[in-house]
């Protein structure tokens, strides 16, 4: 069972500050947060569905903002939070204020007022939601929701790392990112990645007797460019070549004076001396 606690001046100040910053509209209208923090010593303390959260968020009775509560009630989950960076702070209560939409007449586009004159919310679903069960994609594979979402969600990782340029449409349904109608995964349009996926394995397939054309790498390419070890090998190889070079160049060099005085018809005159040895 869990208990609740009033969270502390550095929570409250962070709902400000994420308020003032990702969430213009709510922060103008003066939309205000009761924040509480739960703790449990069995089980999670806060369940969203049935399912453990790390926080949650629902719009206060008007009875509950007479009595002096926030026009919404933010719980957070006191033991996550003790690991949480203020990062991750900011981006769990940046998620549950993203919930939060204000009431607008049809009409006028004016913001509703209660009988406290505080602005009228709504809750926003997410954006995409899933509802998944491990039996059901054991059971029926790529017939199943379960096993063909995932492998979109995959495929668009593929697409954002490795195929820079592709699209893929993040509003499928035209009724905008935060229309308050959540998106299902089934519907984002892969068909470009999908092709493109099919023709690397096809390739890749082509490719695979063709043992010939895997480059083989040498284990000394493999060391740190850094360590003595690497630099040596790579001075003997840098002199080496020279060598092989300057023998070619000396080996042209005298084929061209014999074709020239062959040309002449003259020979090339041997030296009468003999060579003698200098010591240094």
């Amino acid at each position: 069972m869990a208990w609740y606690s009033i969270a502390n001046e550095e929570v409250n100040l962070t709902i400000e500050k994420v308020m003032k910053e990702n969430h213009g509209d709510l922060h103008a209208a003066g939309v205000t947060i009761t924040a509480l923090i739960a703790r449990s010593e069995e089980g999670p303390a806060i369940k969203v569905r049935g399912s453990e959260a790390a926080g949650s968020i629902r719009i206060t009775k008007l009875t509950e903002r007479t009595c002096g509560l926030g026009d919404a009630l933010m719980i957070l989950d006191g033991e996550s939070m003790i690991a949480w960076s203020s990062k991750r702070l900011q981006a769990v209560i940046d998620h549950e204020l993203r919930h939060l939409m204000l009431a607008k007449s049809k009409k006028t586009g004016q913001i509703q007022l209660d009988d406290e004159g505080r602005p009228k919310l709504r809750i926003r679903p997410h954006d995409f939601e899933f509802g998944w069960f491990a039996r059901t994609a054991e059971l029926y594979g790529e017939e199943s929701y379960e096993v063909s979402q995932a492998r979109e969600i995959v495929a668009a990782q593929f697409v954002q790392n490795f195929l820079p340029g592709f699209e893929i449409d993040p509003d499928p349904t035209g009724l905008g990112a935060h229309s308050g109608k959540p998106q299902q995964v089934k519907h984002v349009n892969l068909t470009a990645t999908k092709k493109q996926i099919a023709e690397r394995e096809k390739l890749q397939s082509e490719k695979t007797d063709d043992t010939h054309k895997f480059q083989v790498v040498d284990e000394e390419d493999l060391d740190d460019e850094t360590t003595p070890e690497f630099l040596s090998r790579q001075r003997k190889k840098i002199a080496a070549e020279r060598e092989k070079i300057q023998s070619a160049l000396d080996s042209a060099s005298t084929s061209q004076r014999t074709a020239a005085l062959s040309a002449k018809g003259t020979k090339p005159k041997r030296s009468s001396k003999k060579a003698s040895t200098v010591s240094a």
